[in-house]
């Protein structure tokens, strides 16, 4: 699936870094910095909830993933 595709659908996030065009862990990073140093500057409160995803898409059956993504308008050669 292209990451074209996924963003003229605005299937993702204005903060989602993979699967972006001049996005990265380095610019998660960065941004997630920025906003942890404003909330200490201010002080304001700040919560961390970190997860690992790295196997998420393995225990989702790929046909419905597909169908959701039809769902959603994306069509054409998703791989």
């Amino acid at each position: 699936m292209s990451r074209i595709c996924l963003e003229e659908n605005k299937l993702l996030f204005n903060s989602q870094h993979g699967f972006r065009a001049k996005e990265s862990v380095a610019t998660c990073l960065l941004a997630y910095l920025d906003k942890m140093t404003k909330s200490v500057d201010e002080s304001t409160t700040w919560v961390t909830f970190i997860s690992d995803f790295a196997k998420a898409f393995d225990k989702v059956p790929f046909a419905n993933m597909l169908k959701k993504l039809q769902d959603h308008g994306v069509r054409g050669k998703l791989f």
